[in-house]
């Protein structure tokens, strides 16, 4: 059982919805197709990449939306 918490990174809604994460970096969630859409447009592309290109290298992240600490981010 997991005790992370979890939420929309658009929104921010977390109950009475059913979360899935992006399916490239596997990170954050979406509560919602359009959120995703609007996630991915506002923010998310940017950030997706780099998560990307810096996890084949395992080091921190930092980016202006997202905190690292021992290999979690949060955003």
């Amino acid at each position: 059982i997991s005790n992370e918490f979890h939420y929309c990174a658009t929104c921010g809604r977390s109950t009475g919805v059913r979360l899935t994460f992006c399916k490239r970096c596997q990170l954050v969630y979406f509560c919602s197709k359009a959120c995703k859409v609007a996630g991915w447009n506002a923010f998310h592309r940017h950030e997706c990449q780099i998560v990307n290109q810096i996890s084949e290298g395992d080091r921190p992240i930092t980016t202006s939306k997202t905190v690292s600490s021992k290999n979690k981010v949060c955003f």
